[in-house]
């Protein structure tokens, strides 16, 4: 894992990320590990595969860090997630 940090997301904040892609010699996935619930909104958005992501205590979810995605408002309650990114090099890469 590259890093890893517990992530408090209060009522209304969302994120949004615009990726832009290019050729690495890795490829990076972010985790999301939802640690709570009493909350409402929150979810996940993944615009690539026009699929939305329930967050839910105890799951987990993986996805390809180049994929458009965005974390919707949180509308009641505080959401908790711990959040990491993982990289896989390529064999006979340099970069690590």
């Amino acid at each position: 894992m590259e890093k890893m940090a517990k992530v408090r997301h209060p009522l209304r904040d969302a994120h949004a990320w615009l990726v832009n892609v290019r050729r690495l010699p890795y490829v990076a996935f972010i985790v999301l590990f939802y640690l709570n619930e009493g909350f409402s909104g929150g979810e996940t958005r993944l615009i690539d595969y026009e699929v939305t992501i329930a967050p839910r205590r105890g799951s987990v979810l993986l996805f390809e860090h180049a994929m458009l995605h965005e974390g919707c408002p949180v509308t009641a309650g505080t959401k908790y997630v711990l959040r990491s990114d993982a990289k896989y090099w390529f064999e006979g890469s340099e970069e690590r």
